[in-house]
């Protein structure tokens, strides 16, 4: 019965909360009124290259490789050549999604990896009241000239997620008619495309993408015959996205496996037998704080956990542990910088890399330490792998990628999502989750990136580390 009125709470609430803020929340900053956005050798080298067109980079949140290939195949983006599968951070989410992307721009790093963190110089959760959500610093926001930056702005793209995509693209189109942009290169952000791929599933989102394509193709032609010169459209996204019924992994249930093992879930870390879980959202991925003496053991449990496949931890600075469901073990070894990677099998394969080692490697013998091989030929026998691009994601992730590290990192399988009930609950009141992202797997790691910029002759992959140079062709 409790759990009945708190389910009804949240289902209540959530929509109160919706419908009461959904006009406070349509007030958007306008397109090109960013002035933190600073100027960037990149983009003088876009404008050099692509001279008298606007570039519009059109970013949207959470869409799949797969579902804009079988669109571009059904005849949908008339204009831009055929897509790139875009390999994501791992975690496979926003936050560390975009700040991977425009690293080569010089993006800061935020203080976790999603909005809700751990802070390790304060020993404490932080990021999950609206205080800390207010004076949170994601810095690559900056980089757009178009984005929902308020939380209310946010809990639209979730509540009315096609309603707010139709608005975004409006705002963004009679921006750019308007007047011809300063600015030779532009950046938006529709975030709304997440919002109905978690709740409203794969056949929705296709429908709001075919819309978007027809949307794109007369405003590239009404720009055209406004301001005499082309406009150009980079569509990226951030993360893929795996829509399956999934199961649910709770924090009690992650508390429970962890509690027989000797250690306590925490809000702060007091002893070698505290735990903090940071669960935001529903997703196939979680981040875990722990005591780094401790860390190979937390693992462990979580690797064991039902419906967790791998976890990883931090063993020391320049090797990175992983534990598999299935019992295996491995090390990667780092060195110079996450540029060169040893591949170390301790029992059996958990990755499953020994086959494509082999490719790369004659004589090879699965199980064996692979020899070292920098990050470029692990790319390439690796990057359409049911784990793509492992080693250098796993090694940003504990290095690069946010300013407060994990210990231990554990992504899903795919047919399960872990995460708090608070959003789980509220996404009932469109049925339930239809999918999500967060994990090292394929899905939920294939972003899409596609381009109307001519000439452009994307490969078949890109990695989120050579985004620009990839849509320049260097």
């Amino acid at each position: 019965m409790i759990f009945l009125r708190s389910r009804k709470f949240y289902l209540l609430s959530s929509l109160i909360l919706a419908i009461g803020l959904f006009a406070a929340c349509m007030k958007m900053a306008p397109l090109g009124s960013v002035s933190a956005r600073q100027a960037d050798p990149v983009y003088d080298t876009f404008s050099a290259r692509y001279p008298n067109r606007t570039i519009l980079f059109l970013a949207l949140d959470g869409i799949a490789y797969d579902l804009v290939d079988r669109l571009k195949s059904a005849g949908y983006f008339p204009s831009f050549a055929a897509p790139a599968r875009l390999i994501s951070t791992f975690p496979s989410t926003t936050i560390v999604g975009f700040t991977g992307l425009f690293e080569s721009l010089g993006c800061g790093l935020p203080p976790g990896y999603e909005s809700k963190y751990f802070s390790i110089p304060e020993n404490r959760l932080r990021g999950y009241t609206y205080s800390d959500y207010k004076s949170l610093l994601l810095p690559f926001k900056d980089y757009f000239n178009y984005y929902r930056r308020t939380l209310f702005n946010k809990v639209t793209m979730y509540a009315f997620p096609a309603m707010t995509m139709r608005r975004d693209v409006a705002r963004i189109r009679e921006a750019l008619l308007e007047r011809p942009p300063t600015d030779a290169v532009q950046m938006a952000y529709i975030g709304g495309t997440d919002g109905a791929a978690h709740i409203l599933g794969e056949r929705r989102v296709d429908m709001m993408l075919v819309h978007l394509s027809a949307d794109l193709e007369s405003l590239r032609a009404e720009f055209a015959a406004r301001h005499g010169q082309m406009l150009d459209v980079v569509i990226f996204s951030d993360h893929g996205f795996h829509f399956e019924d999934l199961k649910s992994v709770t924090v009690d249930d992650v508390a429970a496996d962890l509690k027989k093992a000797g250690f306590s879930i925490a809000k702060r870390i007091s002893s070698v037998r505290d735990v903090v879980p940071v669960a935001f959202g529903n997703l196939s991925s979680g981040v875990f704080y722990t005591d780094p003496t401790v860390a190979e053991k937390v693992a462990a449990v979580l690797a064991g956990v039902p419906g967790f496949d791998l976890a990883f931890y931090r063993r020391s600075d320049h090797e990175i542990g992983i534990q598999s469901h299935e019992g295996k073990r491995a090390i990667i070894e780092v060195r110079d910088g996450g540029n060169a990677f040893r591949y170390r099998p301790l029992h059996g394969d958990p990755l499953m890399y020994s086959p494509r080692i082999s490719r790369l490697v004659p004589g090879y013998r699965y199980g064996h330490v692979s020899p070292w091989l920098t990050q470029a030929q692990w790319w390439s026998i690796t990057h359409d792998h049911v784990y793509p691009d492992a080693f250098a994601r796993l090694y940003d992730a504990f290095n690069r990628l946010t300013l407060n590290r994990a210990q231990v990192l554990i992504s899903t399988l795919p047919g399960y999502e872990y995460g708090g009930n608070e959003a789980r609950t509220g996404a009932e009141i469109h049925g339930g989750l239809k999918g999500t992202h967060g994990g090292l797997f394929k899905s939920s790691s294939s972003a899409v990136l596609m381009t109307t910029l001519p000439g452009a002759d994307l490969p078949e992959a890109v990695s989120y580390r050579d985004f620009f140079s990839s849509v320049l062709g260097k």
